[in-house]
């Protein structure tokens, strides 16, 4: 990520689908290390909320019945996946809160 790029609009991740915030009001993201916004941030209102809590309890509910070896390699995917894009998440979080990349690498 070079120092022009940006991360541009973000939205709200809700019961397995991307949206926009309900209330429609985002926040800019700030580069701490220039003061230069590099992308908007949803601002969840009340009811994105409750909605994030509702589709969290269903999801708890419906992945309570997945027996464990399934849960197991699902979960061992997701850390593959990580695993595989670490440079590019260090670099964000380098990027959004000013560490330096060597310490968001760790």
């Amino acid at each position: 990520m070079g120092a022009t790029a940006e991360i541009g609009r973000g939205r709200l991740f809700i019961g397995g689908s991307w949206r926009e915030p309900s209330g429609g009001q985002y926040r800019p993201v700030i580069d701490p290390s220039t003061g230069r916004s590099i992308g908007e941030a949803p601002v969840a209102t009340v009811e994105d909320a409750r909605a994030a809590v509702d589709a969290a309890a269903s999801a708890e509910e419906r992945w309570a019945t997945v027996p464990g070896h399934e849960r197991a390699a699902l979960l061992r995917r997701t850390a593959e996946r990580i695993h595989a894009d670490r440079e590019s998440l260090a670099r964000l979080i380098a990027w959004e809160i000013g560490k330096p990349i060597v310490e968001a690498r760790a």
